[in-house]
């Protein structure tokens, strides 16, 4: 029975306890116990999957906002004890205090937030938009089915940390984690908890071992908080327990080189690039200067509770950015001919889309807004798969051998394949030497069907493993190349040098073309 000794240690609040059950004989201890035990037979077992920190989450068709000392359900403010819920959302520090009875942002001035956005010095003009859509959604993230990233990058002294700190974390603060280069991701982890908040995390560099492995963790996590199944996390303990993470953030990465080489990773990541302007003549230098005067003016013009006010306006639109997300994802997947580049780019358009608009688009809408768009310019996601990765990788890969002359020459592998399918000429070997190197390394040069000539891999081949093993794809490259659109699994083992082996066979363009502009 839980005594009024053991209720004052639970809540030390002699008023919060007469207001929930004082009467004219003061607090009747026995009755608050026995109601405080129902209460939690009434709740079931307690699970960490019913935990819910702070940010934005759906809970049974409803928007609610856990602010930390109050939750915002469908727009109404109340405790976060008093939701009749499934999920647990535990009371915590104040947070966002204007958040729920702030005024909501306004069109116009969202209008004029993207304009500031278009502002910064972009590569491609279409990063603007990008930036602002990844902060019209970042507050809102653990509401999304998918949960876009960003990668802002720039050379240095190009204005990449003014960019982060006066209009990213200015934008939304202080809904979201700050990190720096030195965090990890179990540090992320730990911070976040069950929070669903977005994470910027400034000076992503990977330079040196240590930096590269550190920031292998922090792409496993933003691999992990992308999708609404991939958000669930297991760590073991020093006890053999294990510890269930939920990770629900949208990741804001700055750095001057970005790291990302996986295919994975870069159809989960939007890599914005800033460019150095000229600053040679006197004439540039004060070019510049205007120019970044006009931004500064842009953001000032801004509310000074612009942040408290976004984040009011998201929230209450919540279920009208999912339906056009769903709407733009599909538009775009069948723009630019893939579906994963379809939800990373169809929900940061709809974060654009929601700074100006609150309504869900129509079909005709959404197409004439995507006409804006330039599609070639997102090749990069949509090419980067990982059976062309690793015919890159091979094809440039160094390798030293003694021409029939005698003199020792080295070349990359595709330079050899030109050589031995005659699509090139080296002084040094003729085609005849060529494939007796490949043959070395298990490849070999292999008709098939009529006057197709392409390139056998050995799939049990000492030198093959040996280039592999230093590469990414070590354990799996020979399933993955075999998923190559034109890729033909030989049905009888062939001749390498002196080996028999299963093999791969692919076009000659693949293996030449992957190391060649």
């Amino acid at each position: 029975m839980l005594t009024g000794d053991i209720c004052r240690v639970l809540v030390p609040d002699e008023t919060y306890w007469s207001r929930q059950y004082g009467g004219r004989e003061g607090i009747p201890w026995k009755s608050v116990g026995t109601h405080l035990v129902a209460q939690c037979m009434a709740k079931g077992f307690y699970s960490p999957e019913r935990l819910r920190g702070r940010g934005v989450w759906l809970d049974d068709g409803r928007v609610v906002a856990h602010l930390g000392d109050r939750v915002v359900v469908d727009g109404v403010v109340t405790e976060p004890a008093s939701i009749d819920s499934h999920y647990v959302y535990p009371q915590r520090a104040k947070f966002m205090g204007g958040v729920g009875r702030a005024k909501p942002l306004t069109d116009d001035i969202g209008r004029q937030f993207r304009a500031a956005c278009r502002l910064v010095r972009w590569e491609k003009d279409v990063y603007g938009d990008l930036l602002a859509g990844w902060i019209a959604i970042a507050p809102i993230c653990g509401a999304l089915p998918w949960r876009p990233h960003i990668w802002v990058t720039a050379p240095a002294g190009t204005g990449k940390t003014f960019v982060l700190e006066n209009i990213i974390a200015w934008a939304i603060s202080p809904m979201f984690v700050f990190a720096k280069g030195a965090t990890t991701a179990a540090g992320l982890r730990g911070k976040l908890r069950a929070d669903a908040l977005p994470v910027i995390y400034d000076e992503a560099e990977a330079n040196g071992l240590a930096a590269e492995q550190r920031m292998q963790g922090i792409l496993q996590f933003a691999r992990n908080a992308s999708q609404e199944g991939d958000a669930h996390e297991y760590k073991g303990t020093q006890t053999h327990d294990a510890v269930e993470f939920e990770v629900r953030s949208s990741l804001c990465a700055s750095s001057i080189r970005v790291p990302l080489d996986q295919a994975a990773d870069i159809s989960r990541f939007s890599v914005l690039t800033m460019r150095k302007a000229a600053s040679d003549t006197e004439q540039e230098r004060a070019d510049n200067e205007a120019h970044f005067a006009k931004l500064r003016a842009a953001l000032a013009a801004l509310p000074s509770d612009f942040s408290q006010r976004l984040i009011s306006r998201q929230i209450l639109n919540v279920q009208a950015i999912r339906a056009t997300v769903e709407l733009f994802s599909e538009q775009v997947a069948r723009l630019a001919g893939d579906r994963r580049l379809g939800q990373q780019l169809g929900t940061l358009i709809t974060g654009c889309w929601s700074l100006v608009r609150h309504d869900v688009p129509t079909v005709e809408e959404a197409q004439d807004y995507l006409r804006r768009f330039n599609w070639s310019e997102f090749n990069e996601a949509k090419d980067a798969r990982e059976d062309m990765d690793i015919f890159r990788y091979l094809s440039s890969r160094l390798i030293k051998f003694s021409s029939p002359s005698g003199k020792m020459v080295e070349r990359s592998l595709g330079e050899v394949c030109a050589v031995a399918a005659s699509m090139a000429v080296d002084d040094s070997y003729v085609p005849a030497a060529a494939e007796k190197i490949l043959n070395r390394f298990g490849l070999r040069f292999h008709p098939v069907v009529g006057d197709v000539n392409g390139f056998a891999l050995a799939l049990k081949h000492d030198q093959l493993d040996e280039l592999m093993g230093r590469s990414q794809y070590s354990k799996g490259w020979r399933r993955i190349i075999a998923r190559h659109p034109q890729a033909t699994t030989g049905d009888r083992d062939l001749l390498f040098g002196a080996l028999r082996s299963p093999y791969v066979w692919v076009p000659a363009e693949v293996m030449v073309g992957s190391g060649r502009d």
